[in-house]
């Protein structure tokens, strides 16, 4: 996964409304629109399930008139080796900055 599409994926997850949906749709197994409703207007909730499946996060099937939509969990595990390269970058400049913190006091 490249940095720009991280980005994508994680600037799609920092809107609150599609978060909170693909955190319901992680884990289970076909979820319907209306099933993730919860209250919101069909078309916010529409707009919303689009773009998750756009970046990618989550994927549609259709049955007659209803969509299912379940994570991606290629994707999914995609942007976590993404992350945990950028955890290992985080810890190795750790290591240098103290370094050569302890060779300034040395």
């Amino acid at each position: 996964m490249t940095d720009d599409e991280a980005k994508v994926i994680l600037e799609a997850l920092g809107d609150k409304s599609r978060f909170d949906i693909f955190r319901k749709v992680c884990g289970r197994s076909g979820l319907t629109a209306s099933d993730l409703s919860a209250g919101k207007a069909a078309s916010t909730n529409s707009h919303h399930l689009a773009k998750l499946e756009k970046v990618g996060l989550l994927t549609a099937t259709r049955a007659g008139k209803t969509k299912h939509y379940v994570a991606d969990s290629d994707r999914l595990f995609a942007l976590a080796a993404w992350m945990n390269t950028c955890a290992e970058d985080a810890v190795f400049a750790k290591l240098d900055q103290d370094l050569l913190n302890s060779a300034d006091e040395g």
